[in-house]
């Protein structure tokens, strides 16, 4: 598995973020987030995906729009996400 940066990142509405990534076809990916991004060493990462999805070998928009994360996004401080790729 391999952790990477997201491309774009925007708040499209007051209640969702929205994050871009290149995605390859034939990988499996994984969104991670953390709502304590103050503490810099022990940051507690919750799936924000329950399952793998698979890469589309373009770029890939994933929402959150609270209904997989808490407290959903509008009422998020400092949360930070990752995407997570998984080769095999």
């Amino acid at each position: 598995n391999s952790v990477f940066a997201f491309l774009e990142t925007a708040n499209l509405a007051a209640d969702s973020f929205t994050a871009v990534f290149a995605s390859s076809t034939g990988r499996q990916y994984k969104i991670d987030y953390c709502n304590d991004f103050a503490s810099t060493s022990n940051w507690t990462w919750l799936e924000a995906t329950a399952d793998w999805f698979p890469g589309n070998g373009a770029l890939t928009n994933w929402v959150d729009d609270g209904s997989e994360t808490e407290p959903p996004p509008s009422e998020a401080t400092g949360r930070v996400y990752r995407a997570k790729v998984s080769f095999r």
